[in-house]
């Protein structure tokens, strides 16, 4: 790694950076992305050894997609509305409706997974977000009504 430059390439949930800003990466990038998130040899590992390998992903991507609206969305000045480091934490689910909604159609849309690797992401992430606003899924809900967007 290049101790001079920024590259949160190393959390594991900045693979979902993937639906938040396609536009960042080359193709190739993508695909490796998709194949981390879905196929790496621990999480194969993980798979094989779990009583019910399907729910162990489900909690895995649901867990993955808390961390990534934790640390890349709630923590983004750009979206959370922080002035100096102060903002309502209160708002969180209308202002951070848009990025989400953004990347449960990107997810929803992506055509390089699977149609359960679909349904699992998307379940998976929209999950991630009720229970991180605490259920007040209101204006998700419009901001996927807008795009037609339907999980």
């Amino acid at each position: 790694r290049d101790k001079h430059k920024l590259d949160f390439s190393v959390i594991k949930s900045y693979l979902l950076n993937l639906y938040l800003e396609p536009q960042t990466f080359s193709a190739q990038t993508c695909d490796d992305m998709r194949q981390e998130l879905f196929h790496h040899p621990d999480l194969d590992r993980c798979l094989a050894l779990a009583p019910d390998p399907a729910a162990f992903l489900s909690r895995y991507l649901t867990r993955l997609s808390a961390q990534f609206i934790e640390l890349f969305l709630r923590g983004n000045n750009l979206y959370m509305h922080r002035f100096f480091g102060f903002g309502l934490d209160s708002h969180a689910s209308k202002y951070l409706a848009a990025p989400v909604a953004h990347m449960l159609q990107g997810m929803s849309t992506d055509a390089q997974l699977t149609d359960e690797q679909r349904a699992l992401l998307t379940h998976a992430f929209y999950l991630a977000f009720t229970q991180q606003i605490g259920n007040e899924t209101r204006w998700l809900e419009e901001a996927l009504a807008e795009r037609g967007v339907k999980l």
